[in-house]
């Protein structure tokens, strides 16, 4: 089975495409999975073993994921590291939020950035920068940027 794995700072999201909608998937009843990053390698684990529960698969190894990293290294390393074999393709999230402003053509989003996952982006025209969160920023939820993975 294929799930989308969307990694920010201190949750995992997993989505599952339904049609042409993602679906997000609830484990343990929340739309998403705390984690801590000393630990993350468990609790890594303790998901795909929850997604092997709830889907009733055979074993870890029928799991398949489109990563979505965060803007941190050392979280989608430890991810990357964990799922090994399992990751299917990787996308740098500045590379959806790139299309995700580009895309929404909205003259306050070009004025104040977006703010996703505690940090302000904002689009010049040397691409999309990263800034501290800005109160002025548009507000945006990682349901909103997984309709973009398909476009990259």
């Amino acid at each position: 089975m294929l799930f989308y794995l969307v990694i920010c700072r201190t949750v995992f999201y997993v989505f599952e495409k339904n049609g042409d909608a993602f679906d997000v998937v609830h484990i343990d009843g929340n739309p998403y999975t705390k984690y801590n990053l000393p630990t993350i390698r468990d609790d890594i684990l303790s998901l795909t073993q929850s997604l092997t529960d709830i889907y009733n698969l055979e074993s870890s190894d029928d799991l398949k994921f489109v990563v979505v990293e965060n803007i941190d290294r050392v979280r989608n390393l430890g991810v990357s590291k964990t799922l090994g074999d399992k990751i299917e393709r990787t996308i740098p999230i500045m590379t959806l939020i790139s299309q995700y402003i580009a895309n929404q053509g909205d003259e306050d989003i070009n004025r104040y950035g977006i703010n996703y996952d505690g940090d302000t982006y904002m689009s010049n025209t040397g691409g999309v920068t990263k800034h501290d969160y800005s109160l002025l920023g548009i507000r945006i939820e990682v349901g909103s940027m997984i309709n973009f993975v398909e476009r990259v």
